[in-house]
């Protein structure tokens, strides 16, 4: 594999699976990750029935980029916006406007950013080595990849706001129980079981699939595009506060210290 590839694209079939290639950085949202995720699914968007979301490694996406988030706070706020709205702002729309089902196959942790790619997805099915985390308000920042947004759609807003306002863990067995996933199986069948479930929901007239998926989305009050331009915005404004900063100063050093 290239040492420039961050995704990876297999096919079974009409099912294309794209997984996040870069475990060594626990598949953080990178520029080049984001990059390269968004021509994935436009190239898949041709020809795919369904799309599998999935990573490689023990770590399903560990969220931002710490690299950029180390010096997030000497940007301006416009730089800031466009960073989010051209990475992984960018990723969650072309994710919620493929035409084919997308199927979260989450085999590991999926923090922050990482868990809203799952969110993005039509369908999650976990492994019972998978955590999900809102992990935002611990580095003192608001959601600014559409959480706040889709969340409380899947789990009602009480235990939304509960993971928001915590940033706390979920484990599979809270996640199944509450509707954050619709299955868990164990590590060595998802990839089996998302193959499934991909081929079940894709067997079905394709029209009708992305109507009711529209349908599901299209009867809410605020538009998706509203609430990511607030998003945005909220997001680079946080960032630049020192509560930010210190946060992730402190993620950086237990990182390079464990």
């Amino acid at each position: 594999m290239s040492d420039d590839l961050a995704v990876d694209v297999a096919w079974a079939g009409d099912i294309a699976t794209i997984s996040l290639a870069v475990p060594e950085r626990g598949n953080a949202l990178s520029e080049r990750l984001c990059d390269q995720l968004v021509s994935a699914l436009d190239s898949c968007s041709v020809g795919a029935a369904a799309i599998i979301l999935t990573s490689q490694g023990p770590i399903f996406s560990a969220g931002g980029d710490l690299d950029v988030l180390s010096r997030w706070h000497t940007w301006d706020i416009e730089r800031r916006s466009r960073y989010v709205e051209e990475g992984p702002q960018a990723v969650m729309k072309r994710l919620m406007g493929v035409p084919a089902v997308t199927v979260c196959a989450v085999n590991g942790a999926a923090y922050g950013a990482g868990m809203d790619l799952t969110l993005a997805c039509d369908l999650r099915i976990a492994s019972t080595e998978a955590t999900f985390c809102e992990s935002f308000i611990r580095i003192a920042v608001v959601p600014g990849d559409g959480a706040a947004w889709l969340l409380p759609r899947y789990v009602g807003i009480g235990r939304a706001l509960d993971m928001l306002l915590t940033g706390r863990p979920v484990a599979p067995d809270e996640a199944l129980s509450i509707g954050l996933v619709s299955r868990v199986v164990p590590p060595d069948e998802l990839a089996a079981s998302a193959l499934e479930l991909a081929r079940t929901v894709s067997a079905h007239d394709p029209s009708v699939v992305r109507r009711i998926r529209s349908m599901v989305f299209d009867g809410m009050a605020e538009t998706l595009e509203e609430h990511l331009a607030v998003a945005s915005r909220a997001i680079a404004r946080t960032a630049g506060q020192p509560a930010h900063v210190e946060s992730v100063a402190r993620l950086i050093g237990r990182n390079r210290n464990s």
